[in-house]
């Protein structure tokens, strides 16, 4: 489970930027660096909360977010995992390969309103060293609108009581 800090920002949804056919990973699109060439600036190390860095006393928003694809075939806990988020967090970006084994389904018929599917195009032809994997988190987390993000593994859950800390 990793827990990043994000500056609150519009969704961008990085799909049609990526070339599905390409060997190599590009984003080409004006205003986007290239695609891990520089930290993102959004990042901050300060230990406080955004909503009171800015003097704002509202509570944090906090998004969840995760990438699946074939889960039902490969026996993942994607759903388990999903509700397990849903009471500490805002939203839940839920970012779903191409499957053909009801993945999509599943995730659609917990019916939250917290829930929203990013329907994605995976590039086959990326290969190396965990590259689609972390194409497709980038992908889910720009697509994040919190404050606070918490990325879960389709086959991690939170369990009950550990969300009090949280």
């Amino acid at each position: 489970m990793l827990l990043f800090y994000q500056q609150p920002r519009a969704p961008v949804n990085l799909s049609p930027l990526l070339a599905p056919n390409a060997s190599t990973l590009t984003l080409r699109a004006p205003g986007l660096a290239p695609f891990n060439a520089q930290p993102r600036s959004s990042l901050t190390p300060s230990c406080l909360p955004h909503n009171l860095r800015l003097g704002r006393l509202s509570p944090v928003k906090v998004s969840a977010f995760t990438i699946i694809r074939n889960g039902v075939r490969l026996g993942y806990p994607f759903v388990e995992s999903i509700k397990s988020a849903l009471p500490i967090c805002d939203e839940f970006v839920v970012n779903i390969g191409p499957s053909d084994d009801g993945t999509r389904e599943r995730v659609a018929a917990i019916g939250d309103p917290k829930i929203r599917i990013l329907d994605t195009a995976w590039n086959e032809n990326i290969h190396i060293a965990g590259w689609t994997y972390a194409q497709q988190k980038c992908i889910a987390l720009y697509n994040c609108t919190g404050d606070w993000a918490l990325y879960l593994e389709a086959d991690e859950v939170l369990h009950e009581d550990d969300l009090a800390p949280l």
